[in-house]
């Protein structure tokens, strides 16, 4: 028996094929309801494949009719963020330009296409006909013409020249120009431009609109990151179009641009998604960003927020600066067990995070830390070292282990722990920590000896007084000068350079005495060193300024204006003329103003051009071969180069037994750290807060804004000399 043939059946003979061109924008019934739905073997309602992609068509014809645009699918399900299906379960948001009452939102079921928006003109009227207006303007077509053939070459500005011509019609130029771009430059240029219909409240809307259906379903990063910067260029006016474009997409490029404008209303709406939002892309690269997403995120609460919230600052994959600016918000509003969490955060690969839990950890009493610590003092990360070393020194009080290990540290005295081991043993507190600190004073190198003075005053304990006291030897040497002034500044008393009258001083009055307050002492020192300078004996002048400290720094100028001629210091001539020079002068006054130096007086001096010169690397007694050195390093100098005189001024402040400063210069600062004038009166103040040294001013040929500042700030005297 001959078989049957087997006959094809064609589908579309069963039905008419729909009519690929509309003359009117369908209703949604009509398009949810064009095709019947079928019934899957579970006799559940499936999704109709025909009905799927002739919704798409009517919605991608609607769009090309009312602005020229393709229709966008979104793909959310897939596994795929680039716009293409993938894998059964995708699940396709269809979105299109025009809309302006919501977006597309996400579909309840399998396979449908869920068009949740009016697709309609601005105006409120559809269009007429499917097939897309041609361009009419002659002020357009020539604009989008060069676009189309030059592309992303195309200057930047030829958007704004578009947009300017205003109308709808230059709305849907504007839409039709972008077609060709692929560069994010272009493209950012291109649709910031869509800002110039903001005053047409219908065509502001739909641009907005436009762009929202951009940013969420383009399928190119390029386009979707440029759209958002297109809605961001309208300010508050695209708030809600930011917070739709939120909810409405799951890509990180697109979320991360969008959030910063609407943290705050996240905050409002205050659900635990929108907590999460804020926790995983809360804008944190600028200070103010920081403060606004923990301001947000401190009004957040409930089951669940504290679990999240540790769990971001603990992922290793996200950067630091979020990491930073959550634990921040955790420190602030701590979970369960704080301590805990801080400590598990010791482990981080991240050195910056672990940094900061080390800072916040200094103000609990966390015991066993210090296996942890140790890591951290071997760190390469110069931060970290720092912190764990004040770590250290704020647990000691409570832990003996960390008590030992800061004791042998400071009888190491490792270079990489720098200053801060002087404030590690001031937040210690105890007996022995305190006579390591004082002893800590008589070292000059790197700093040191200053940091352990400013300890010692900032913190004012009694006990330093005494274990002062016993360094004191009479010598007029750098070391006994620095205790004598820390002791005058941490008691208001000057009882010379012998432990013999401190000691007779202390024994009467040590156990009723109080150490003063940092301002009333150092009132005191400089009541001291105004009645010293009253009474000049023996003292000369430099420029005739008296000097009359005995610890003293000369700075001057040796840039190459100083090679000009000068009879004297109040006249000058013009350069290359017969006589001496401004610096031949300036070498004269100085080597005057040293030969007239107390016998017990420490000085230095400093030329400075482009460069810093130092005679020596700190205050040298003076005697009759520091005295003839320093003038053969004197003669030696010579005219030439820039103006760094903040680096000078700096360098020679940095020496912190110098009592006044003598600074001479001709004219403004080029080179150097800071050559503004306002940046260099900080720094200098910065630098001179706790000694208080007096700065003396000479300027040379002109009046100058920035010596006379310096002086009258640092109570010195200024003086022009020409």
């Amino acid at each position: 028996m001959a078989s049957r043939p087997r006959v094809r059946r064609d589908r579309r003979a069963r039905r008419p094929r729909p009519s690929r061109r509309w003359e009117s924008a369908p209703s949604l019934e009509e398009v949810a309801g064009y095709f019947p739905r079928r019934a899957n073997a579970g006799g559940r309602a499936s999704g109709n494949p025909n009905r799927n992609r002739l919704a798409r068509q009517l919605a991608g014809k609607a769009a090309d009719s009312v602005f020229g645009l393709p229709a966008i699918s979104v793909y959310r399900r897939g596994g795929r963020s680039d716009g293409r299906r993938e894998g059964r379960n995708s699940m396709t948001d269809t979105v299109t330009a025009g809309m302006t009452e919501g977006i597309v939102s996400r579909s309840l079921g399998r396979g449908r296409i869920a068009v949740l928006a009016s697709l309609m003109l601005a105006g409120g009227a559809a269009s007429s006909t499917f097939a897309g207006p041609l361009l009419d303007s002659p002020d357009l077509r020539p604009l989008v013409a060069r676009v189309e053939r030059e592309r992303d070459r195309a200057p930047s500005r030829i958007f704004d020249e578009i947009a300017a011509v205003g109308g709808e019609e230059a709305h849907e130029a504007l839409c039709r120009a972008i077609r060709p771009l692929r560069e994010e430059t272009s493209l950012t240029a291109a649709y910031e431009a869509f800002r110039a219909f903001g005053f047409d409240p219908a065509l502001s809307r739909r641009s907005m609109d436009h762009l929202l259906a951009e940013a969420l379903g383009n399928p190119r990063f390029a386009n979707r990151r440029s759209a958002v910067r297109g809605l961001l260029a309208f300010g508050r006016d695209a708030h809600p179009h930011l917070l739709a474009l939120i909810d409405g997409t799951r890509r990180s490029d697109v979320i991360e641009l969008a959030i910063g404008p609407v943290v705050g209303l996240l905050a409002e709406r205050g659900t635990a998604a929108d907590a999460r939002l804020l926790i995983d892309y809360g804008p944190v690269l600028l200070s103010s960003e920081r403060r606004s997403l923990q301001r947000a995120l401190s009004g957040f609460e409930g089951e669940g927020y504290g679990d999240v919230l540790e769990a971001a600052i603990l992922r290793e994959s996200a950067s630091s600066e979020r990491r930073i600016a959550l634990l921040e918000v955790f420190v602030a509003r701590p979970t369960r067990n704080p301590h805990q969490f801080l400590t598990r955060l010791l482990r981080s690969r991240d050195c910056r995070v672990r940094t900061r839990a080390l800072e916040w950890i200094r103000g609990t009493a966390v015991r066993g830390l210090l296996g942890r610590l140790r890591r951290s003092l071997a760190s390469h990360h110069e931060p970290e070292v720092r912190a764990a070393l004040l770590a250290l020194g704020s647990l000691a009080r409570r832990d003996s282990a960390c008590h030992r290990e800061l004791l042998a540290l400071a009888r190491e005295r490792r270079d990489d722990l720098g200053t801060s081991l002087p404030r590690a043993l001031a937040l210690d507190g105890s007996e022995a920590a305190l006579e390591v600190l004082c002893a800590m004073v008589t070292v000059r190198d790197g700093g040191l000896g200053a940091a352990a003075e400013e300890e010692i005053l900032s913190t004012r304990p009694k006990g330093a007084v005494p274990l002062l006291i016993a360094r004191l030897d009479g010598e007029h040497s750098p070391e006994t000068m620095g205790v004598a002034a820390v002791l005058r500044l941490l008691t208001g008393f000057d009882h010379g350079l012998t432990n013999r009258r401190w000691m007779r001083w202390w024994s009467t009055e040590g156990e009723a005495f109080t150490p003063p307050d940092e301002e009333v002492a150092l009132a005191q020192e400089l009541a001291r060193r105004e009645r010293a300078a009253a009474n000049p004996t023996q003292a000369r002048g430099f420029y005739g300024i008296a000097v009359v400290d005995d610890r003293v720094a000369f700075v001057i100028d040796e840039s190459g204006s100083m090679d000009a001629a000068a009879d004297e210091p109040g006249r000058t001539r013009a350069a290359g003329s017969p006589g001496p020079t401004r610096l031949d002068v300036a070498k004269q006054q100085l080597r005057g103003a040293i030969e007239g130096l107390l016998p017990s007086a420490h000085f230095n001096v400093l030329f400075f051009e482009a460069g810093v010169t130092s005679w020596r690397h700190g205050l040298t007694k003076k005697s009759a071969n520091s005295y003839s050195d320093a003038l053969r390093f004197v003669a030696a100098r010579a005219a030439e180069g820039g103006t760094n005189l903040h680096d000078a001024l700096v360098e020679a402040l940095g020496d912190t037994r110098v009592e006044a400063v003598y600074l001479l210069s001709d004219g403004d600062p080029t080179a150097g750290a800071f050559t503004d004038a306002g940046d260099i009166l900080r720094s200098v103040r910065d630098a001179n807060r706790r000694r208080k040294a007096r700065i003396h001013c000479i300027s040379i040929g002109q009046d100058s804004a920035l010596l006379r500042s310096l002086a009258r700030e640092h109570g010195g005297e200024y003086k022009r000399a020409g």
